[in-house]
């Protein structure tokens, strides 16, 4: 039974660390293939901020492996509070750990659009990603309540409206 247990435990921090966040060159594959609407800003101010870990994988898988692991200890009424026990001080544990695996450094952008409106952007800080300063040129890619923030450095600043289609029966 314990080895049960650990396995889920081991489980647990395989898939809760093996999580990648999006940033401006990493997309999920429910990601592709749909539309995003583009907006262009320039970028007023930029900050480090700390993304606060989720909890609840965790919560559970801890509580699992708690009790399960310790259900091979005592007999009767005291291997039910062992497997009380188990259960409640590995929920605890496991809570804090997704939590610190969870947790990580992000940037916060404050952006002008070209239509005039202000907004601000928390980004997660992927290694590879570039950081955008004050002044920048970038584009706002928005689907739904989701945000991202790109570089517009390879879209030209001007071009040609494109050519109607005109149908002919």
């Amino acid at each position: 039974m314990r080895q049960i247990g650990m396995g889920l435990a081991l489980a647990a921090m395989f898939v809760l660390g093996g999580c990648q966040t999006a940033g401006q060159n990493v997309y999920d594959a429910r990601e592709v293939g749909k539309a995003r609407e583009v907006k262009f800003a320039t970028v007023l101010a930029v900050r480090e901020v700390e993304v606060k870990g989720s909890r609840g994988t965790g919560t559970l898988a801890g509580a699992a492996a708690g009790g399960i692991g310790s259900s091979a200890i005592g007999q009767g009424r005291g291997q039910a509070g062992a497997i009380l026990a188990g259960v409640l001080l590995g929920g605890i544990i496991g809570a804090l750990f997704e939590e610190a695996v969870t947790s990580r450094t992000a940037l916060e952008y404050t952006l002008v659009l070209d239509t005039g409106s202000a907004l601000t952007v928390v980004q997660d800080r992927v290694e590879g990603d570039q950081v955008f300063q004050p002044g920048d040129r970038v584009l706002l890619q928005s689907s739904g309540p989701t945000h991202r923030v790109l570089a517009a450095s390879h879209v030209p600043e001007e071009a040609k409206r494109p050519k109607s289609v005109t149908l002919v029966d």
